[in-house]
């Protein structure tokens, strides 16, 4: 082996200990603004540093959802039907009943007031405490009664905080698959520091982010900082943040259908 791959494999090896995770979480979360919760003003950025996820009841006028739901139905059903016939990026999954397409702004103009509000994406930016990097729309359908979404795992997308916007397009109750999501597991805790490290190296058992369902659950019943499941129940022209590293999964489809839009933030 050349000196230059030793050194190189030396490099990677030592990125990916444990030791050096350890070390680069807990700079990570020494620095992140959820660290302040104690003083912030904002009663809605509080919520969110405490718990993780925040829930704005009809934030967006309903004559102006109305409306984009009658466009977005027609897009949602061709894309479940012949997803190749859009020019924009589409990610289906028909197993788990999942259907988006994204930069929904392009095909209904109308929601370019919801992907770039600014009151929101300033309390992204306070809540992750940087610029926004990058950002991403899509519309999120799922109409498949009877098909079981994999994605009921419960499970996170980043072991960093990464938060995701959901505008509901239509009401959404225990039937039409409500997202449910762990109030607290954003936070630093050791019970989630081994899955945070397989995901953090890219390692197969940790790249998709699952928790064992009896491990969170057990998490619940924690004296010192307990879990609180929440399924958001929310009638149409709700915004939900969520950070979306807390821990928090999908659920079946019973009657209807769901139809969102989705956001994502990186900073």
């Amino acid at each position: 082996m050349s000196l230059k791959k030793y050194f190189n494999l030396l490099n990677k090896t030592l990125y990916t200990s444990k030791w050096n995770f350890n070390r680069q979480i807990q700079k990570y979360f020494s620095n992140h603004p959820m660290n302040r919760n104690k003083t912030e003003s904002c009663k809605i950025l509080k919520k969110l540093f405490n718990d993780g996820i925040v829930v704005l009841p009809k934030y967006w006028d309903s004559k102006m959802i109305k409306k984009i739901k009658t466009l977005a139905i027609p897009i949602a059903k061709k894309l479940k039907n012949n997803s190749n016939s859009f020019s924009e990026r589409t990610v289906c999954y028909p197993k788990d009943g999942i259907y988006r397409l994204t930069s929904i702004e392009k095909k209904i103009p109308i929601t370019q007031k919801i992907v770039s509000d600014p009151f929101l994406e300033s309390l992204v930016e306070e809540y992750l405490g940087k610029k926004i990097k990058d950002s991403t729309n899509y519309l999120d359908f799922k109409s498949d009664i009877g098909v079981h979404d994999y994605t009921t795992v419960p499970h996170m997308d980043s072991w960093m905080s990464q938060i995701k916007i959901f505008t509901l397009l239509n009401d959404v109750n225990n039937f039409n698959a409500p997202m449910v999501y762990w109030k607290g597991s954003h936070k630093d805790h050791n019970w989630r520091r081994n899955i945070d490290y397989f995901k953090f190296i890219g390692d197969d058992f940790g790249s998709s982010g699952c928790f064992p369902p009896a491990l969170v659950r057990e998490q619940e019943n924690d004296k010192n900082n307990p879990l609180t499941e929440f399924s958001v129940l929310a009638p149409a022209g709700t915004v939900i943040i969520a950070d979306v590293r807390g821990v928090h999964r999908a659920s079946n489809l019973f009657k209807g259908y769901r139809l969102q839009i989705v956001q994502k933030f990186i900073s």
